[in-house]
């Protein structure tokens, strides 16, 4: 339903002659567009006018540029709790890890803390010392009480507050004499388990394989651990319906993959203040390496226009956010891009490509550009996917 919401927005925005800032939708309804994925260029595809010029008003790209990284629950190795009979423990920066059944009962192995402190039975150094009789791996994982896991148990990490999760790494493996044959991955309250996860389970367990007393295990449990893709805003991840396979009820650990910080707009490195793509360009690339291109070249008609102005931050409903380089029309004039007379036939575009890829949540379009011109049809290119 996009062209119909095209419609509603050029319809809604108002303004006078010479250009001052628009009126209504065009300030109020910026268009999101979720991406949600990693990629490098935005491309605006089949640029269809509706009436007067061809153009477009500003393009922003909102995600991160750094790459994703396990959340901190505050647990450590030398640190942690949810020890013998325990269903619970809210670390020092109040993330929680909690079970319906009790921790199981044997000295100061077992803590619920294994499961969200970063220790790996596979990285034998980063395991707690808080009981050695069985060597560092036994301290690595979290065991439940007897007769746990009959197809009703669950084990939850909560965070201490929302954030935005990639995915979740899982290390189901905990000793070499049990295994679970099944459980679902919950989201909040979406169900996020892989397609076909009891046949990865089985493979998993089946493949890994070690010595007792506890060492360093060989095979999938080092080699292949779980990635559950979430990519949303959540604060619980939450394994339900365990099953125990052979043994005892446990699990190894638990990794929150993404980032703690909101999203923000990606800096083009093109400035109201230091632009390109002017008259009869056709491309335009910042000194960050973003370039902003099209298949028409840029309208002339003095310093107005330019392909930067689609990037640089520039807003018409915030006229002091505009270029000045060009004063015979106002600010706003120096807020969007015009295209040679004659183009958006249907098969022009318009393209924003970073200087690298990076995870893009969501597009922000304000295709709003002059009062006497609109667009009626375009769609909207992440790399090769239409996300229209």
């Amino acid at each position: 339903g996009f062209d119909d919401q095209l419609a509603t927005y050029f319809a809604g925005t108002s303004g006078e002659w010479p250009p001052a800032s628009p009126v209504g939708t065009a300030c109020e309804d910026k268009f999101r567009v979720d991406v949600k994925a990693k990629v490098r260029r935005i491309r605006l595809v089949e640029l269809t006018l509706g009436k007067g010029y061809c153009g477009f008003g500003e393009i922003s790209l909102v995600g991160h540029a750094s790459p994703w990284h396990p959340m901190i629950s505050g647990a450590l190795p030398s640190a942690g709790g949810g020890a013998a009979g325990s269903m619970g423990y809210t670390s020092p920066s109040g993330w929680t890890i909690s079970s319906d059944v009790q921790t199981y009962n044997n000295g100061n192995l077992y803590w619920l803390s294994n499961v969200i402190d970063g220790s790996d039975p596979c990285q034998p150094s980063t395991c707690s010392e808080r009981d050695t009789r069985y060597g560092p791996t036994a301290n690595a994982y979290w065991l439940a009480a007897t007769g746990s896991c009959a197809g009703s148990s669950w084990l939850e990490v909560k965070m201490d507050a929302a954030r935005y999760i990639d995915h979740v790494v899982l290390q189901p493996f905990y000793r070499l004499d049990s295994t679970l044959k099944h459980f679902r991955v919950l989201a909040d309250d979406a169900d996020v388990t892989p397609t076909g996860f009891d046949d990865q389970l089985a493979t998993y367990f089946a493949g890994t394989s070690g010595e007792w007393p506890p060492a360093s295990p060989v095979g999938t449990a080092c080699e292949d651990k779980f990635r559950v893709d979430v990519k949303a805003k959540v604060r619980r991840i939450r394994l339900v319906e365990l099953t125990l396979g052979k043994g005892y009820c446990g699990f190894g650990e638990i990794s929150l993959v993404g980032h703690a910080s909101p999203w923000h707009p990606m800096i083009s490195g093109a400035l109201p203040s230091a632009g390109g793509g002017a008259a009869g360009s056709m491309g335009y690339t910042s000194p960050s390496g973003w370039t902003i291109s099209s298949d028409v070249q840029t309208y002339n008609n003095g310093n107005l226009y330019w392909l930067s102005n689609v990037i640089d931050g520039s807003d018409p409903c915030q006229p002091s956010t505009c270029s000045e380089r060009d004063t015979r029309y106002g600010p706003t004039a120096n807020a969007y891009w015009l295209a040679a007379t004659g183009s958006c036939a249907g098969s022009s575009w318009l393209e924003v490509k970073m200087d690298a890829a990076r995870y893009i949540d969501h597009v922000v379009l304000q295709p709003f550009y002059r009062l006497d011109s609109t667009l009626k049809h375009f769609r909207v290119l992440a790399d090769d996917a239409d996300v229209t």
